[in-house]
This record gives C-alpha cells, sequence and structure tokens, in this order.
C-alpha cells in the first residue's frame, strides 16, 4: 500500500479539521502488526496512530477512508476536548460529522481465513481430584494455576489436575 495515498487521506482529515476551527495537531502514524480485529489504533501519549497491516492489505479503501479519520479524530477529541468522558461520545461522532461520517465505533470487515488464524482460541483441561469433571480454563486462568497446582476448584471446593491437554477453536 502506498504511503502516499495515507499520507494524501491525513492531509485532507487534518484541512477538514482546520475549516472547522481545529487547529491541526502534530502525530505520526505507521502501518503495523495489530491484534486480531483491531483496524487502528491511537495513542494519546505519543500523538501516534497505528494501522493494522493485514486489514489495510485487504482492505485499502475501506482503512484508508474511515479508520484513518477515526484514528485521527481521537486525536483531536483528546487534545482539544480532554474532558470527554467518552471516547466514541458525542465529541467524537461531531468531530466525526465534520469529516462526513458516521462516527461508528467499531468496523465489520472480516479478514479472510489466512490472515483470522490468530482469532483461535485455547483451553487447557484440568480433571477435578474426586468427581473426575473435566473443566476448561483460558489461557489466563491456567497461568494463574501454574504456579499454585493443585488448586481448589471454585465449583465444588475439590482440587483440580491439568491433564496436559488443550483444546483450540475458532
Amino acid at each position: 500500500m502506498s504511503t502516499k495515498l495515507i499520507d494524501a487521506k491525513v492531509k485532507e482529515v487534518v484541512t477538514k479539521l482546520e475549516k472547522a476551527g481545529l487547529p491541526p495537531i502534530d502525530f505520526s502514524i505507521s502501518v503495523k502488526l495489530l491484534r486480531p480485529g483491531v483496524a487502528g489504533t491511537a495513542c494519546y501519549s505519543q500523538s501516534h496512530i497505528n494501522i493494522s497491516k493485514e486489514y489495510l492489505k485487504e482492505f485499502p479503501e475501506e482503512i484508508i477512508s474511515t479508520t484513518i479519520p477515526h484514528e485521527i479524530t481521537h486525536l483531536y477529541v483528546k487534545k482539544y476536548y480532554p474532558n470527554s468522558k467518552q471516547s466514541h461520545g458525542p465529541t467524537f461522532r461531531k468531530i466525526m460529522n465534520v469529516l462526513g461520517l458516521k462516527g461508528e465505533t467499531k468496523h465489520s470487515l472480516k479478514l479472510s481465513k489466512s490472515q483470522a488464524l490468530g482469532k483461535m482460541k485455547t483451553r487447557y483441561i484440568y480433571i477435578t481430584e474426586h468427581s473426575k469433571e473435566e473443566l476448561e480454563l483460558t489461557s489466563g486462568q491456567h497461568k494463574s494455576c501454574q504456579y499454585h497446582l493443585p488448586l481448589a476448584s471454585r465449583y465444588k471446593g475439590e482440587k483440580i489436575t491439568f491433564t496436559n491437554k488443550i483444546r483450540k477453536f475458532k
């Protein structure tokens, strides 16, 4: 994806906001690998925007026309309306309307299967000591259990033990 198209969109957005009475702000933008489901992020403390490499590759028009203005709007809201309580609240939507956009909070873009493999979930299979009931723990629960095995189950007060089995699913 050409950085010229991204730069052109940034300039267009900043110009529209300037015409609406908001002075331009300094910020940087980069294209990088982001977690699945995230098309872009705005980092207020660094005045920086990250755009998902995968989404940009698969949906260049949508990302350039909506995600970039969306993330820029976040930076403007934080800079000029620091007391705004909601990240996608009335102020955010007002600025997005200036840009001719709705101010939606989420995108509906779905990456192709090759791009979406990172969305797999993992469950760690444990078994209760007396009733031999299988429990599926999340990665976070499993990590905390590794330091406290055998762990008392919150379900029946029984101790649980990891079976060395995992289950992956979408």
